[in-house]
């Protein structure tokens, strides 16, 4: 569920990532980046595409790259780093340092960004449970009535 739960949190920032979630969700972007070049290559061979190699390919790349950003940093929250460190990757050699932070298991208990993710899979609520006070609601709170409705007739010489 990693994966779609990036694809939820789009723009979050705050908040942490399991190690599964983010790996999870790294191994399906590359499928879909093997499989969107392969899409180009076959767009290429069947003439539809002569002159725009990669267009799927860049597509996949920019719809994946802001979640790519947010579970890096939301992971760094898990082991209880700021998001700045995600500046590494403009080092030399500084991405290495990311990558190794990403493989070390995050911290078990609460941390400066909050409670452990319930994606966890030693978690009991295991699945995404959004943190309190953040949650963002569609509509009011107040309680519907029921719907009135009618007896209606059934006419036997309808079919549906």
């Amino acid at each position: 569920m990693g994966y779609f739960d990036a694809l939820l949190r789009y723009f979050e920032f705050w908040g942490r990532t399991s190690r599964a979630q983010y790996w999870t969700y790294q191994l399906l972007m590359l499928v879909a980046v093997v499989a969107g070049f392969f899409a180009d290559v076959g767009a290429i061979r069947a003439g539809v595409e002569q002159s725009h190699f990669g267009v799927i390919v860049m597509f996949v790349a920019i719809f994946h790259y802001i979640p790519s950003v947010t579970s890096t940093i939301r992971r760094l929250h898990d082991i209880n780093k700021s998001g700045w460190w995600y500046l590494l990757y403009l080092v030399p050699f500084g991405g290495l340092l990311v990558l190794y932070w990403m493989c070390c298991r995050g911290d078990l208990n609460d941390n400066a960004y909050g409670p452990p993710s319930a994606g966890r899979a030693d978690s009991p609520n295991f699945g995404y449970v959004p943190p309190s006070g953040r949650v963002v609601r569609m509509g009011s709170n107040a309680p519907r009535t029921a719907a009135a409705f009618e007896p209606q007739s059934i006419s036997s010489t309808r079919f549906i």
